[in-house]
């Protein structure tokens, strides 16, 4: 998992991501300077604990990806089965390129997880 996040991080705008189960469990983690695990971690797991439960309320089951946009940069989750994938990155980046790139990592993790659960 570790150097799917890292070959990840390679992308151009791109300053950290991790791996996070919806309590807000960190499966891994690859944040770059100046991101602290605990309070990413924390503000992913609020965001996704209440995006389900407004979408609860509406009748839906969950979501597939989320893009927060502050003055930092961006947060992005996408749901990769065993968790989710949350990507930090810059604001200015074109993030319909980086979302493929983000994509291509969940199905990496999505085919790791099958693998582990087997074993």
């Amino acid at each position: 998992m570790h150097n799917t996040l890292r070959n990840l991080n390679q992308v151009v705008g791109i300053k950290g991501s991790m791996l996070v189960t919806r309590d807000g469990m960190v499966i891994a983690s690859e944040l770059g300077k100046g991101l602290e695990e605990e309070a990413v971690a924390a503000l992913a797991t609020s965001v996704i604990r209440t995006t389900h439960d407004a979408l609860k309320q509406i009748g839906e089951e969950g979501f597939s990806l989320f893009i927060l946009t502050a003055s930092f940069g961006r947060l992005v989750l996408l749901e990769a089965q065993i968790a989710y994938l949350l990507v930090v990155t810059e604001r200015t980046i074109n993030i319909d390129a980086t979302i493929l790139e983000m994509q291509s990592a969940v199905r990496q993790i999505r085919k790791k997880a099958r693998i582990t659960v087997k074993d």
